[in-house]
């Protein structure tokens, strides 16, 4: 069973904190949030059950890099092109699963298994990183 857990973050003069929680244990719930004055930018972003290459857990919103691939026909049959890219980790409502915003070709289990991926920041602190 996976762990229960999540993240939220708050800016506070122009600094932007990362609280993670767990709903079920009264010493991290969301009242620690009251603590912080400050403008909430983003609250409970859920854990995907998923670590990266390194180990760091992959939540909601997480920015990763991955190897994404693209199979294009040519003269001699099928070639491959494999290039580093970054995208969102988020929640896809008609497929029911998690998946990464710009993933090519991706099927459930890849995402699941997620050898690749690596955790390179998040959409609130590193919006630099974000594709459009």
């Amino acid at each position: 069973m996976r762990e229960i857990k999540f993240k939220s973050y708050v800016k506070h003069n122009g600094i932007i904190k990362c609280i993670v929680w767990n709903p079920f244990d009264e010493k991290s719930t969301p009242e620690a949030l009251e603590l912080v004055v400050g403008e909430l930018l983003a609250y409970g972003l859920q854990f995907t059950g998923l670590n990266d290459k390194n180990g760091n857990p992959i939540y909601e919103g997480d920015l990763v890099s991955y190897t994404n691939a693209e199979t294009t026909s040519t003269e001699n049959g099928m070639d491959c092109d494999e290039f580093p890219t970054i995208g969102e980790m988020y929640w896809d409502d008609q497929s029911a699963q998690w998946d990464v915003r710009g993933r090519i070709d991706v099927t459930r289990d890849e995402v699941f298994d997620a050898p690749d991926f690596e955790v390179m920041g998040n959409k609130f602190q590193n919006p630099e990183l974000c594709q459009p």
